[in-house]
């Protein structure tokens, strides 16, 4: 019974998430490219220490520019990530206020004066932010965090841990 109950509800994720799904996959990439960049700037200061101490002939200007690039890169990719979430967040939110309300107003209850009007639209506001965020943050930064680790798994068996060790 409860796993009818659990798929229900992502049905109705599903449906409530129409028009969201493309912010949601922007947001996705936009997350993953922050954690690419964030380990490729990991890889550069590795370098740029090895330069410095004199382990790696290469040019030292041209790392710095790497890191440069790769802190710029990160705050692009963060703003955009944040404002591509709050943005369809914010409509997200606004279109089910829209559409419980009016469902309430239309629909017919019995019982419904035990009921203050204002502890439903209590209620309406709490669930609703709860699933928007659910919808445009959290299924994002799972998706990023289970893309992550399996990315990481398969490269751990492509790149042997010999590879990893510096020289000296």
């Amino acid at each position: 019974m409860s796993s009818l109950r659990i798929n229900e509800c992502i049905h109705w994720l599903w449906a409530a998430s129409r028009g969201f799904r493309l912010s949601v996959v922007y947001c996705t990439l936009a997350g993953s490219l922050n954690v690419s960049v964030s380990l490729f700037f990991v890889f550069v200061c590795k370098h740029l220490i090895d330069i410095a101490t004199g382990v790696s002939d290469d040019s030292l200007g041209t790392y710095i520019g790497w890191m440069a690039g790769c802190m710029c890169a990160q705050l692009l990719l963060s703003v955009i990530r944040s404002r591509q979430s709050s943005r369809a967040e914010i409509r997200m939110r606004n279109g089910l206020h829209g559409k419980l309300f009016a469902h309430l107003m239309e629909s017919q209850w019995n019982g419904r004066e035990t009921f203050h009007s204002g502890d439903m639209l209590n209620r309406i506001e709490a669930d609703t932010a709860s699933v928007t965020d659910t919808v445009c943050r959290t299924v994002p930064t799972v998706l990023v965090t289970i893309g992550v680790k399996c990315t990481g798994a398969r490269t751990s068996r492509r790149f042997p841990a010999r590879w990893c060790k510096s020289d000296s």
